[in-house]
């Protein structure tokens, strides 16, 4: 399997490059279609005309500008020197909604860690990565808003369940699953009698796929789910993490909790799926 079209988000922060050449390095080993969307939020970031007056305004308009000149340069750049077909999009007033369409046709969608330090110079609203995660349809890969990643997919760990979105993070994550030197399954015992079912199907359905997994279940006496996920990750020196995305709901459960501290707390990049 392959990922024949990828969009990456770009904005005004510095670490657009580190998501961009990773994805870059994605376009490269799977012959992609590249699309370089710079997309901001008209009003992340932008100073209040009632408090500011039209001359700070105009001032950030025309720091978008420049930052969305430079990002352009770099990106057809970079794509150049590593002959990938590119394409270049634009949008300056609602950031997750023309990911979500651009999302339409793409198989892989690359963003960034919301850095809720930063986000707003960035050009994007704080709730930026959860909502384009939760509205494109297709897996989205998050980067890290610290550290470098030359790659992903050499100890990827997935983090799985019953539930409709692990199955479609699993399917989402194949082509990175099929090209990994070792996939690590990891299981809840919250699950209980489902246990060994799900472990079953999960094993069988990676195999028919051409995957060989180390299926495992833990128990996180002291833990969260989302606690557990990064811990376990973080023994098993993975260098990706695959799991399940989940909104928000009247009554909040382990999957919504841990698919927020993932969000919050990943180290490395993490490929979810809603």
């Amino acid at each position: 399997m392959s990922y024949k079209t990828i969009v990456v988000h770009l904005d005004c922060g510095g670490r657009r490059r580190e998501r961009l050449d990773l994805a870059l390095r994605f376009a490269e080993e799977f012959y992609s279609h590249l699309i370089g969307l710079f997309g901001l939020d008209l009003y992340a970031g932008m100073p209040r005309t009632a408090d500011a007056g039209c001359i700070l305004v105009e001032s950030e308009l025309q720091r978008r500008e420049t930052c969305m000149r430079e990002a352009q340069e770099e990106f057809f750049t970079k794509c150049a020197r590593s002959a990938a077909k590119a394409e270049w999009h634009f949008a300056d007033e609602d950031a997750v909604a023309e990911m979500a369409i651009a999302a339409c046709s793409a198989d892989l969608v690359v963003i960034g860690q919301t850095d809720p330090e930063t986000c707003a110079d960035d050009g994007v609203r704080a709730s930026f990565a959860s909502d384009v995660v939760l509205t494109a349809g297709k897996p989205v890969l998050i980067v890290p808003y610290a550290g470098h990643f030359e790659g992903i997919g050499k100890r990827t760990m997935v983090a799985w369940n019953t539930g409709r979105e692990a199955g479609r993070a699993l399917e989402g994550s194949l082509p990175v699953l099929e090209r990994s030197g070792s996939v690590d399954v990891v299981l809840f015992e919250e699950y209980g009698a489902q246990l060994p079912a799900a472990e079953e199907a999960v094993s069988n359905y990676l195999q028919d796929h051409g995957v060989n997994a180390t299926i495992r279940h833990y128990v996180g006496e002291d833990l969260t789910a989302g606690e557990l996920i990064l811990s376990q990750a973080y023994d098993k020196n993975a260098d990706c993490i695959v799991m399940g995305a989940y909104g928000k709901s009247q009554t909040d459960g382990p999957e919504e909790g841990a698919t927020r501290t993932v969000m919050k707390l990943m180290t490395v990049p993490v490929m979810m799926s809603h």
